[in-house]
């Protein structure tokens, strides 16, 4: 796995949000660079991670958060006329092209902040003629899960029977591009750990809030 550093930025500097777009599409390179030309318009890509067997990419990018809405909103415009649900195949559950969009604060006082761009840009994707649902920090009890169960055939009849309504958009899933999921999260930063068998000692890593840092317990005493 690799580790990237977190950057810093001056206090007098407004710190910038991040999102983590998840596209249903790992195996067409063009796409994936279409995507990326896209999103790179209104905000900086970070990183992005494809997959193939899960048939899914998933870009990290930052920006203020007009920045965010716009390159956001332009990437599921992008996705909706270049990604169908209808023949897609893949290991990772999906009801959207562009499946779930977390708006991400890096720092804990951006929770706010985070949770008022997603709902602009769920505003936003709803007028595209989108469904788009809440979750996370927008919907503390609603999970991912809760709309991929069952796939989209399953939502679409779970919407028809009053189950479930979406937060924005129409009510009926779109045929090839499906719904969006927009949400607000605090960061989750990533960690390695390595587990030894019959109480030896077990170390695990954690970054980037402590890079470099290895803290050791006895794994018969310590719950994860």
């Amino acid at each position: 796995m690799e580790r990237y550093a977190t950057p810093s930025y001056s206090t007098s500097v407004a710190r910038p949000l991040v999102a983590v777009p998840n596209f249903s599409e790992g195996r067409s390179d063009e796409t994936i660079a279409v995507l990326a030309d896209v999103l790179a318009q209104h905000a900086q890509v970070l990183d992005v991670h494809v997959d193939p067997d899960h048939h899914r990419s998933v870009f990290t990018i930052a920006g203020s958060d007009v920045e965010l809405v716009e390159a956001l909103v332009n990437g599921i415009a992008c996705a909706r006329e270049r990604i169908d649900l209808s023949r897609h195949e893949g290991v990772h559950p999906r009801v959207g092209a562009a499946d779930v969009v977390p708006v991400v604060a890096v720092w804990p006082e951006q929770l706010e902040a985070a949770k008022g761009t997603a709902l602009s840009l769920a505003e936003r994707v709803g007028e595209l003629g989108l469904p788009v649902f809440l979750y996370g920090a927008l919907a503390p009890e609603v999970r991912p899960a809760t709309f991929r169960r069952g796939g989209l055939a399953d939502l679409q009849r779970r919407i028809h029977a009053g189950e479930l309504t979406p937060d924005r958009g129409p009510v009926r899933l779109d045929p090839t591009a499906g719904c969006v999921l927009v949400g607000a999260r605090r960061a989750l930063y990533p960690c390695r750990g390595w587990y030894a068998p019959g109480g030896e000692p077990t170390a695990i890593n954690l970054s980037p809030s402590s890079p470099g840092r290895i803290f050791r317990f006895d794994s018969a005493s310590t719950q994860m």
